[in-house]
C-alpha cells in the first residue's frame, strides 16, 4: 500500500507541536562538538526543511568570546541561550556581556539564559539579585527567558515543588520571563531521573503556572534503551505535560505515559496529537507549549528529527 501524505491539518499540528522544540546544545556532552563545527551545522539545520524544529544555540557564558571569534565576520542572525552557574554568575555574565557589546553589530542576540543553582533553597533575595544581573542581556522590547535549574532535583522529593514555588515568586518581581529547568539525563547512569521525579516536576510546575524547559537525555522521541543506555523520550515528556495540563490525572498516570516505550502510542490524527486514545488539538498544544514545556536541549539535531520522521510525525 502506498504511504499517504500528511493532511494539511496534520502538518499544522506538527508545526504547532514541534516549532523551536530542540535547543541546539551540540557544544555539550556527549557530543562536545568543536565550536566552528557546531556553528556551521546550526546554520545548515536552520536552513533545512526541518529548521522550524531548531531553537537557540546553547553556549556557556565562558565561551561567548570563543563563539564570536569563531563566527568571524559573519553577521547573520544567531540567537543564543547562555548557560551560567549561579556560583560563578557575576564574573561569567560580565565577561559574556562585554564580549557581546564589543561585537554589537554581529547579529548575535541572547534569547535565553539557563542558570544552574545549588538548590531551590537559595535565598529568594539572592535569586532575585542574580536574575536582575541577567538583565544586561535583555534587548529592547524583547523578553529575556530565564530558566533556573536545581542541582538537588534527584536528592529530594520536595525539590520540584520548592523550585516551582521559588520561580513563581520570582516571576512577579523581576522584569523577565522566568521558568524552571529539568535535567532528564547525563553522561552517568545516576544522572537519570525516575519517571516519578519527572511526573512530580511536571505537576509542580503546572500547579504554580511556571513554564519550563528540559535538557539532557532526550535525543529520542520515545523512551527506551539506546546504545546500552536507558533514556527518556521527548514525546513521552511532551504527552505527559499535555495530560497534566489538559486532563485531570494523577502522578501515577503520568508515570505510565512517561514509561510508554511503544512508538505507535504517539501519532497525529485529524489535526490532533494523540497519545493512545487521548487527543490534543492545536489550541491545547499551543497552551502547553507556551505555558508549560517550552523546549528541550539536545546535543544532536539529527536524532530527534530522524526519530520523528521514523514515527511519521514529520515528513
Amino acid at each position: 500500500m502506498e504511504a499517504r501524505s500528511p493532511s494539511h491539518a496534520q502538518t499544522q499540528a506538527a508545526t504547532t507541536l514541534f516549532t523551536a522544540l530542540v535547543d541546539d546544545a551540540a557544544l555539550f556532552p556527549p557530543q562536545e562538538a568543536a565550536m566552528a563545527d557546531a556553528l556551521r551545522w546550526h546554520g545548515i539545520h536552520g536552513a533545512s526543511p526541518l529548521g522550524f524544529l531548531q531553537g537557540p544555540f546553547v553556549v556557556s557564558a565562558r565561551r561567548v568570546r570563543e563563539l564570536l571569534a569563531a563566527r568571524g565576520k559573519t553577521t547573520g542572525p544567531l540567537k543564543l541561550s547562555i548557560v551560567v552557574d549561579y556560583l560563578d554568575h557575576r564574573e561569567s555574565i560580565a565577561d559574556a556581556a562585554a564580549a557581546l557589546a564589543e561585537a554589537q553589530d554581529s547579529g548575535v542576540t541572547v534569547a535565553m539564559v539557563e542558570m544552574r543553582c545549588p538548590s531551590a533553597a537559595v535565598a529568594a533575595s539572592d535569586l532575585r539579585r542574580a536574575c536582575e544581573t541577567l538583565g544586561v542581556f535583555r534587548a529592547d522590547a524583547q523578553p529575556l527567558h530565564v530558566f533556573l535549574e536545581s542541582s538537588r532535583m534527584l536528592a529530594s522529593d520536595d525539590e520540584p515543588m520548592l523550585l516551582a514555588g521559588a520561580v513563581a515568586a520570582l516571576r512577579s518581581v523581576v522584569p523577565m520571563d522566568v521558568g524552571a529547568k529539568l535535567r532528564c539525563g547525563g553522561v552517568t547512569r545516576d544522572a537519570l531521573p525516575s519517571n516519578a521525579i519527572i511526573a512530580r516536576f511536571i505537576t509542580a510546575m503546572r500547579d504554580h503556572d511556571v513554564p519550563w524547559k528540559a535538557t539532557a537525555g532526550l535525543h529520542h522521541p520515545v523512551c527506551g534503551v539506546y546504545g546500552g543506555t536507558t533514556m527518556h523520550g521527548f514525546l513521552n515528556v511532551l504527552a505527559a505535560t499535555l495530560m497534566a495540563c489538559e486532563r485531570t490525572v494523577s502522578d501515577d498516570q503520568l508515570v505510565a505515559v512517561l514509561g510508554d516505550a511503544c512508538g505507535d502510542s504517539f501519532h497525529l490524527s485529524n489535526g490532533r496529537f494523540m497519545w493512545r486514545d487521548h487527543g490534543f488539538d492545536m489550541a491545547a498544544i499551543t497552551r502547553t507549549r507556551q505555558g508549560a514545556l517550552r523546549s528541550f536541549g539536545s546535543c544532536s539535531f539529527e536524532e530527534p528529527a530522524t526519530g520523528l520522521r521514523e514515527l511519521r510525525l514529520l515528513s
